[in-house]
């Protein structure tokens, strides 16, 4: 379950973050990276070099776990190897579709890649300016997020609110602005 919901995610993401920037958006990770994409060379054996490379890529998780489903639900296998076999295969292609999403969020959002001067968040409940309405993100969805800081910056309303968040999606905000708070 957790590989198709991170599967999911990084197809919806890639997805967006093509439409708004094109498939030949080039990936850059930063100067101090070497190796952009251990995953996913790994195991596709492919060097991602544009945000449309990555959809070659969540193409083939989706391949996968479409065959990983079908050979468990019909009770294909003969010994229990071949399901530990599965389960392994499965957490591989979890870690190439999670790959997948961070790699096009930080090309797509301009997150930090290798900087060491990313700048320090506040955390907890009592970091929230409970003065201020607060924008409270839950989930898994930088699209929604880095969408709604843009537009609070674009119409002056960034200072009159709090943005805040909880679970993956507090921490892929505050990636895009340092004004966020983690709940």
């Amino acid at each position: 379950m957790g590989c198709s919901a991170h599967a999911a995610h990084a197809g919806h993401i890639l997805e967006f973050l093509i439409e708004r920037h094109g498939p030949d958006k080039k990936i850059d990770m930063g100067t101090f990276i070497e190796l952009e994409a251990p995953n996913i060379r790994t195991v596709t054996g492919l060097k991602p070099e544009t945000l449309g490379d990555l959809k070659t890529v969540i193409e083939y998780v989706y391949k996968e776990i479409t065959h990983l489903l079908d050979s468990t639900h019909f009770g294909q296998e003969g010994s229990y190897l071949d399901y530990e076999s599965k389960a392994l295969h499965a957490s591989m292609l979890d870690h190439v579709g999670m790959e997948v999403a961070d790699i096009a969020q930080i090309v797509g959002f301009d997150f930090p890649t290798s900087v060491a001067d990313t700048p320090m968040i506040d955390m907890g409940w009592e970091a929230v300016d409970k003065s201020k309405p607060v924008i409270l993100l839950v989930g898994h969805n930088p699209a929604t997020s880095c969408t709604l800081i843009d537009y609070l910056r674009e119409n002056n309303l960034y200072d009159k609110v709090e943005v805040a968040g909880i679970c993956c999606t507090a921490l892929e905000t505050t990636r895009y602005s340092d004004r966020a708070k983690i709940v």
